[in-house]
């Protein structure tokens, strides 16, 4: 803010300035001066001519504690202003006296710094008098002028924005807007029915999150609660999930500055200092919500996997080998029919046909290889391979996108085929289960009892004579 000369900056609302930096200058208005030897009298006063205060407090409300600093900046009107030893300005911090020492000078500005410290308190706003600069045994000068250490005309009186709480804990606080994330299906990047809105809200340093607190969100003249995701949340990053509901409808939600709540829980540092949980209000910027538009956006292809155990020489898959092909979607989706997808299998073309998976993400086919089969550099799927085959693949409202796009696979070497070959790899166990019904007290197993051991192979296994 910038303050006339003998003006005191007006206190906020509350009795104090809320913010994380702070930067106050007091300007007078006066022509810069190149002073050198033999300039004229009426130039030869060196004076200043403005005066910044700055710093963050990370006080509650604000307020600086120990450790914050406070800078003070003193323009002269010299360009050839220059500072030797440690000159100070003297602040009035409550009852106590203390001193901003000159530290360095930068872009015209000569700064003087101050570290707060406990037993420091000064609820209405550190205060700088007219007489507060002092030379402390060094010089400030341009040339052979002494420089006039009056602060007549930018003196501070109770600068509210500078408040001082030596022996208060540092908070974490929220610091810049809430943001946005999430894959919103409507027209025109629409958050629409069913689509789940992250609200992201950071803090100044980690926290700990307990309990249910909660971000409210206008959508409309409608208040919407967005529930604490501790699974998307970590360190100073706290973060909300909203889903949207039919008849929600806003061109950009907004968030006010008392949104967050703790509703029985509790947002924390690791000093155990609670968190400031104002926020910086947003209007009708948020994302834009209709809870009654349609789904506009098509289900893609994110990924394609093989997999599969080849029974033949270094893994190879022989007949009666069965590769399964999993196609991962964007999200859910529903099959009608038997969709399929095209293998190329040395030059032949064979297709996996639809197995499992509808209303998920994941699609699974299956192929089962035949004797005439091969292909030594490992078996391969376009990015055209996968076809509805006069069945349908779809979200609620729209057809699937069906090119696998980047995700198509070039003889994947895992995936060798030799389906005359011969079967070299003996069977091999997958599980044991034990069963039985026990007669005894609480289902016990007593004498007599029979317990029943399954053992279960990769493949079918024929049995002869007892093993055990």
């Amino acid at each position: 803010m910038s303050v006339a000369p003998g003006r005191t900056p007006a206190r906020a609302a509350g009795g104090r300035v809320r913010g994380f930096a702070v930067g106050v200058s007091l300007l007078f208005v006066a022509a810069l001066s190149s002073v050198g030897p033999g300039a004229p009298a009426a130039e030869a006063q060196l004076r200043v001519f403005g005066l910044d205060l700055r710093g963050s407090g990370r006080g509650p409300g604000g307020a600086f504690i120990a450790g914050d600093e406070i800078e003070v900046r003193l323009r002269f009107n010299n360009i050839f202003t220059a500072i030797t030893g440690t000159p100070r300005i003297a602040l009035d911090i409550g009852e106590a006296t203390r001193y901003a020492t000159y530290r360095t000078q930068a872009a015209g500005n000569f700064i003087f710094r101050y570290s707060v410290q406990s037993t420091d308190e000064d609820a209405n706003g550190i205060s700088i008098g007219a007489n507060a600069l002092q030379l402390n045994g060094g010089t400030i000068r341009a040339n052979t002028i002494n420089a006039s250490l009056s602060l007549s005309g930018f003196t501070v009186s109770n600068n509210s924005s500078f408040v001082v709480d030596g022996d208060g804990d540092a908070v974490p606080r929220v610091t810049g807007a809430v943001t946005f994330s999430g894959t919103p299906q409507g027209a025109s990047n629409t958050y629409i029915a069913g689509d789940v809105i992250q609200a992201r809200v950071r803090f100044s340093e980690p926290v700990t999150v307990t309990g249910a607190p909660r971000l409210a969100l206008t959508i409309g003249s409608t208040a919407r609660d967005a529930s604490y995701s501790s699974a998307h949340s970590s360190g100073a990053d706290v973060v909300f999930l909203y889903t949207v509901m039919a008849g929600d409808l806003d061109t950009g939600l907004s968030v006010g500055a008392n949104a967050l709540t703790l509703n029985g829980g509790t947002i924390r540092d690791s000093a155990n200092n609670e968190a400031v949980l104002t926020l910086t209000a947003i209007s009708n910027t948020g994302p834009a919500v209709n809870g009654t538009a349609a789904d506009a956006v098509a289900p893609t292809v994110t990924d394609v996997l093989l997999s599969g155990t080849g029974e033949g020489a270094r893994g190879a898959f022989i007949a009666g080998d069965t590769i399964t092909v999993t196609v991962v979607f964007s999200e859910p989706v529903a099959v009608t029919g038997t969709p399929q997808v095209a293998l190329t299998v040395g030059s032949q073309t064979r297709q996996a046909a639809y197995a499992s998976g509808n209303n998920t993400p994941s699609l699974v086919f299956r192929y089962a290889v035949v004797n005439a089969d091969t292909d030594a550099d490992g078996i391969s799927i376009g990015a055209s391979a996968l076809a509805v085959n006069d069945g349908t693949i779809r979200d609620s409202v729209n057809n699937a996108t069906l090119p696998l796009g980047t995700h198509a696979i070039t003889n994947d070497p895992d995936f060798v085929v030799d389906g005359g070959g011969a079967d070299i790899r003996g069977p091999t166990v997958t599980g044991v289960t034990v069963g039985g019904t026990g007669t005894g007290a609480s289902g016990l197993f007593i004498a007599g009892d029979d317990l029943e051991v399954t053992v279960e192979f990769h493949e079918a296994v024929t049995v002869t004579g007892t093993p055990r």
